[in-house]
């Protein structure tokens, strides 16, 4: 298994585009609900992606 490194940053910049583009971020979805640490959040508004850390 190899890592297409070129794959990640695209996802990162088309995220990072979303987070950019949203008039008003609702990071009300949670999208790893398994876990207790490491969570990340979903804008029900963009679709962006951020980690607990950054949603507040």
């Amino acid at each position: 298994m190899s890592i297409d490194f070129k794959e990640i940053i695209n996802q990162v910049k088309e995220n990072q585009n979303k987070l950019n583009s949203c008039i008003k971020h609702d990071f009300s979805i949670d999208i790893t609900p398994e876990k207790k640490l490491d969570k990340r959040y979903r804008c029900i508004n963009c679709n962006g992606e951020v980690s607990s850390i950054e949603k507040y």
